[in-house]
């Protein structure tokens, strides 16, 4: 699985430096198909992790704080290098059914109204995951750890992610497969990342966030334009009419009160057809209003209806 931006450079840009100062390990633990088994190991180095082989039947994730030992928990954290967040699009996340973005459109909304644009942008295959690179390594005390986590709810409630997260998160390591639904495999790559755009923790503990509510209004219905409205008049004295040249074509139908003629000319069957004219401008309607595919389906209708009727029409021809 190759990506266009590499894992290594990813995970270059979130631990390099931290490795040539402190040292320390990156954690990743993979879940084996249907959650039977997990895996934690500890890597000392982003080269070696960079050319680490996943099976796409397995879901891969990293610990997104370094740890100073190898060990999960937040006590062997002591530096973070960025700020994250993990956004779901769909029910079908991590972040349960009630807390995602309906759609793509949303979820772009969101992030396009946040005040500091991501350094990292991965696609996780049914979300994204969003990464803010801090200028300097941040060191994370015990009693750092409350004020570090509020500002990831922050960020996290923001983006209508789950609302229990920590400095001892994970989230999917790029370059594997997101295989929450082992039948419909999707891959995880780094969409977009600029390693040069950092900013300090205060700049998210200033930041006055209000939780984005994407809009509830349902969509509007799909409509046909209106074709124009034929001229009708009732002609009192049928006997006395008779079709000039120069007037509209009309289909005359007998009613109670007289005539009423309308501008299409009756068909065999009694129903109206359609002057060519008409025909142009309902053919031009339906290509404005439908799509390409749902003009192939049309199409295949209609050659389905001659055939029956016709028979030896080839859908080829």
């Amino acid at each position: 699985m190759t990506d266009r931006i590499s894992r290594k450079d990813f995970l270059d840009a979130l631990f390099l430096s931290y490795m040539k100062n402190c040292g320390g390990f990156i954690m990743v633990r993979s879940v084996s198909p249907n959650e039977l088994k997990t895996s934690t190991r500890y890597f000392p180095n982003t080269e070696t992790l960079s050319r680490e082989q996943y099976a796409d039947d397995y879901n891969v994730f990293f610990g997104v704080c370094p740890r100073q030992r190898m060990k999960p928990g937040k006590e062997h954290i002591r530096h973070i290098t960025a700020v994250w967040a993990g956004l779901d699009i769909g029910p079908d996340g991590y972040s349960g059914k009630e807390r995602h973005f309906a759609s793509e459109k949303q979820a772009l909304a969101a992030l396009k109204d946040f005040p500091l644009e991501p350094s990292i942008v991965v696609r996780s295959g049914r979300g994204m995951h969003l990464y803010w690179l801090l200028d300097n390594l941040e060191p994370v005390t015990d009693t750092d750890v409350d004020r570090v986590e509020k500002t990831l709810r922050r960020i996290s409630d923001y983006f209508q992610c789950k609302p229990e997260v920590g400095i001892d998160g994970v989230l999917r390591l790029p370059g594997t497969a997101n295989a929450k639904d082992p039948v419909q495999t999707k891959p995880c790559y780094v969409e977009h990342m600029d390693a040069t755009r950092r900013y300090g923790l205060e700049d998210f503990q200033s930041l006055d966030l209000r939780i984005f509510i994407p809009s509830k209004r349902p969509p509007k219905p799909f409509q046909l334009p209106p074709l124009p409205q034929p001229r009708v008049r009732v002609i009192r004295n049928p006997e006395s009419w008779s079709f000039q040249q120069d007037e509209p074509v009309v289909t005359v139908i007998s009613t109670d009160s007289g005539i009423t003629e309308t501008d299409t000319p009756p068909s065999p069957e009694g129903r109206p057809d359609l002057t060519d004219r008409s025909m142009e401008k309902l053919t031009e309607r339906f290509l404005e209003a439908f799509s390409e595919e749902m003009l192939d389906r049309l199409a295949d209708k209609i050659v389905d209806r001659l055939a029956a009727k016709f028979g030896g029409i080839n859908r080829k021809q």
